[in-house]
Order: C-alpha cells, then structure tokens, then sequence
C-alpha cells in the first residue's frame, strides 16, 4: 500500500503536532526551564536568522553578477583577458568553500581608518 504525497504530509504533521498539543494543553511545557530560556533567546535567534537572510542574499546576488563579469571575460578573445579570468575561476572552482570563507575572514579588514577616524565593519560584510 502506498500513501499518496498529500497523506505524507498530514501523517507528518500529525506525528508532530499531536504530542506537542498536549503537552502544551497539560501545561507540561509552561514549567519546562528548555521553554523558558529559549523565550529569553529569542530576540537573539531571530535577528540571527534575519542576518543569515541578508547575507544569503546578498550572496547569491554579488555571486551570481561577479560570476556573470567572469564568464563574460573568459569568452574575450584577448588572452591577456581570457587566461586570468580563467585561472580565478579554476582557483574558486577547486577551493572548499569553508577554505573561501576564512580566507576572506582574514584578508578583509573590520576597521579601517578615514580622515583620522577609525570606521569599524560590521563581521557580516566581509562573510557576504
């Protein structure tokens, strides 16, 4: 016997929904200390997950119009261009991108100094 997709999806939902119903209907998760702290965190876990958003964002879009830029200069008929843009592109394309990521975490600056003041850069930027 097979379940079709939409019975897949009550069936889960009511694996789910039904323990955590009642516990909250017998009171069960007002006294847990787990609820509670994680009530206080979540102003926090919230404006994480909205920076994750943003950076993700901002990702796929710097991503995808550098990729754009790269691919457009790998098809010029200059080699001075076209060998270049291939190379970067072979080192971005064989590097892990956890490798990517601290690499970038080194080389960008947080702070940088304009007109004798010192201007501090918020960590998500250089992770973008």
């Amino acid at each position: 016997m097979t379940l079709s997709r939409g019975t897949h999806k009550i069936l889960l939902l009511a694996i789910v929904m039904v323990p955590a119903i009642y516990l909250f209907s017998a009171g069960a998760w007002a006294d847990s200390h787990a609820v509670q702290e994680l009530i206080t965190w979540m102003p926090f876990i919230l404006k994480g997950f909205g920076i994750n958003l943003i950076i993700s964002v901002l990702a796929m879009i710097l991503g995808t119009v550098l990729g754009i830029i790269l691919g457009l200069l790998e098809l010029s008929p200059s080699a001075l261009i076209r060998k270049p843009a291939f190379f970067v592109m072979n080192v971005f394309r064989n590097t892990p991108w956890l490798v990517i990521l601290f690499i970038a975490m080194f080389i960008f600056p947080f702070e940088f100094t304009w007109n004798g003041k010192i201007i501090d850069i918020p960590n998500w930027i250089p992770a973008t």
